[in-house]
């Protein structure tokens, strides 16, 4: 499979014949979003990786990459304060860990069991400019301060700490961050470069 393809798409559940067909069509990079509320929907509960695992392995199989979204906290990882203020109207996957311990702990799990299975790159959170967005589609209701000093900075130091500069760091959907109002304005990239540089 070519690295150069253009072609990507977004799969979250698939199934065998489904990424078979992609590849056919010359799909190089599929986006896997593996969520927390997905593989740890309970505290202390053992991940479920049976789905990732299938998903993963059928790419592999035909030389496919994958971009892997990490996000989407668990209810039980939510200050319920935070969504009660807000009446909660909001996902609590789109809520800050109220103990970044978790979080980095989820980060650690996953990438040690797909690193070593070819995934290399790792998006941090969906949309995270989102913050005034219509609930439906609000994938943040942290600060910016939240996440860039927090989910983000908590992600990238595992990740480097534990794989060396190997995997490669983004953020998803960085091209829409200026598409639409947002409360933290105009200067969302330009901070995000500004403060991470090449760590992502």
């Amino acid at each position: 499979m070519d690295r150069n393809s253009p072609w990507g798409m977004v799969v979250h559940s698939a199934s065998e014949w489904d990424i078979s067909e992609l590849h056919k069509g010359g799909v190089a990079f599929l986006r896997i979003d593996f969520r927390w509320d997905t593989l740890q929907p309970t505290a202390g509960s053992a991940f479920q990786w049976l789905h990732f695992d299938r998903l993963v392995r059928w790419a592999a199989d035909r030389g496919m990459f994958i971009l892997a979204g990490l996000g989407g906290t668990p209810r039980w990882a939510v200050d319920p304060a935070r969504m009660a203020a807000d009446g909660n109207r909001y996902a609590p996957s789109a809520y800050p860990p109220a103990d970044l311990a978790f979080w980095q702990n989820y980060v650690r799990e996953v990438v040690a069991r797909y690193h070593p299975r070819g995934v290399r790159y790792w998006g941090i959170w969906n949309q995270p400019d989102s913050f005034n967005e219509p609930v439906n589609v609000c994938f943040w209701r942290g600060s910016m301060e939240e996440f860039f000093d927090g989910v983000l900075t908590r992600a990238i130091s595992v990740i480097r700490g534990s794989f060396g500069i190997d995997p490669r760091i983004c953020v998803p959907d960085l091209a829409k961050a200026d598409a639409l109002p947002r409360p933290w304005g105009s200067h969302w990239l330009r901070d995000l470069l500004k403060k991470f540089g090449r760590s992502i």
